[in-house]
């Protein structure tokens, strides 16, 4: 894209002024050599800026495209980040249900044993009367015993 062609400048400066007088003559082409070289000035200086305004469309598109891939990558990224929360979730809530299951199951086995301790504790207060008994029972055997012989 040409803003301001040089050829096009050039025929514009360029044209003949009819019935001037030899003086004019040399004044016009000295001032349309000046406006011609002035012309030339600001055709380059377009010019170069058309270049810089190009080279920076340039840079800026291809930081564009640059950080459109970043950001593609970082919604990848965040998309990875939400699937992994949703699992790590499910799976914090079967922990919570097993850990509901390992209490209750916690806790009836306290139950039971504490049934267990008393259960133990009464076979053993059955023991010791049993011994007790045997023990009289042993005693009055031998008191029999004692007294069959006195007979």
């Amino acid at each position: 894209m040409r803003l301001f062609s040089l050829a096009r400048r050039s025929d514009s400066v360029e044209h003949d002024a009819e019935g001037a007088w030899p003086d004019d003559k040399a004044e016009d082409a000295q001032a349309s050599e000046t406006t011609s070289l002035s012309d030339q000035q600001t055709a380059l200086t377009l010019d170069l800026m058309e270049i810089d305004l190009r080279a920076a469309a340039a840079k800026i598109c291809a930081g564009a495209q640059s950080l459109g891939t970043r950001i593609e990558n970082q919604l990848g990224a965040l998309s990875s980040i939400r699937d992994g929360t949703t699992e790590l979730g499910e799976e914090t809530q079967q922990a919570d249900v097993t850990t509901r299951d390992l209490s209750h199951a916690v806790e009836t086995l306290t139950q039971e044993s504490a049934v267990i301790d008393d259960q133990v504790a009464t076979s053993t207060k059955l023991a010791q009367e049993a011994r007790d008994v045997a023990d009289t029972a042993s005693q009055g055997i031998g008191e029999l015993q004692a007294a069959i012989q006195d007979i």
